[in-house]
């Protein structure tokens, strides 16, 4: 693993060790946006058939009086319910979809990037869409976050170093905030976003659902922090070799070359697979 504990930055170790490509020809950055991005959707979208522990976002949508189409998360994979929930979050009422031919219309349903909703609404009402993201986000490292005082909200970098900042609104809820090592403090640690906001004149702020403990439970400034998948080192090996195939294909690398890089591929997809479609064995398959 790269010595800063960074998940982008040892992707990109790997990558370049598999291809002995040295870095004056393709930079970091050309790596992660052309190479790494693309294929970190490829392995989660695979990895989203069978695992065990989905990330489960609960989107407000405030409906309006007759006012069909309603925008939805750039981010949406699968969203398997829409309800009305009480104080305690407990479901009061559950909306299900109906055909498009059903007598009162479909109730509510997908088109896109939108949610439909007919017969209109009849008063203003606020819904909770319960949805697993599928991945489609633009991880990055940078070294100059903002925490505020909270220990779960940080502002982001306008600026990046390496990835690139996705500045749709929503678009890095269900990915994971990794806080780098900060001077003499070496911790990792690791949350789940569960909201982000993106600024018409900066980058937005992200929020975990739990702050991070000490020593970054306070206001900090100049964070090291990275935005990616799950910080697992056998998703870290799949997604390196991926992207080394994707890069390979750049360089016209021999036939023998591309069937090792398949298999390493194969070999760390299996790993992956398996660790997280057997983690939820109190009930087992």
């Amino acid at each position: 693993m790269h010595a800063s504990n960074s998940f982008l930055k040892t992707v990109v170790e790997r990558v370049r060790s598999y291809l002995d490509e040295p870095s004056s020809k393709y930079s970091d950055d050309f790596v992660v946006r052309h190479c790494i991005i693309p294929e970190m959707v490829n392995v989660l979208s695979r990895l989203s058939l069978n695992f065990d522990n989905p990330i489960v976002i609960r989107h407000a949508i405030s409906l309006t009086t007759d006012t069909e189409y309603y925008q939805l998360p750039p981010n949406v994979g699968e969203l398997f319910r829409l309800v009305e929930l009480d104080e305690n979050n407990r479901v009061t009422r559950d909306y299900l979809p109906f055909s498009e031919f059903h007598p009162d219309g479909p109730n509510w349903q997908l088109q896109g990037s939108q949610l439909a909703v007919r017969p209109l609404p009849e008063s203003t009402k606020t819904l909770y869409a319960f949805y697993i993201p599928n991945g489609d986000f633009l991880p990055h490292f940078a070294t100059d976050g903002a925490m505020a005082s909270d220990g779960k909200s940080l502002t982001l970098s306008a600026s990046p170093s390496m990835g690139a900042l996705d500045t749709r609104p929503g678009a890095y809820a269900g990915a994971t905030l990794r806080i780098l090592k900060q001077g003499s403090n070496t911790m990792v640690q690791e949350r789940i976003i569960d909201t982000h906001t993106a600024y018409n004149t900066g980058p937005g702020l992200v929020a975990t659902r739990t702050a991070f403990d000490a020593p970054y439970a306070g206001a900090l400034a100049s964070v090291n922090y990275e935005i990616v998948p799950q910080g697992f080192q056998s998703l870290m090996q799949c997604i390196s070799a991926a992207a080394a195939i994707n890069l390979a294909v750049m360089k016209d690398v021999t036939n023998k070359k591309m069937q090792f890089l398949q298999i390493e591929y194969r070999k760390a997809l299996k790993t992956i697979g398996d660790n997280l479609s057997t983690m939820q064995m109190r009930k087992p398959k």
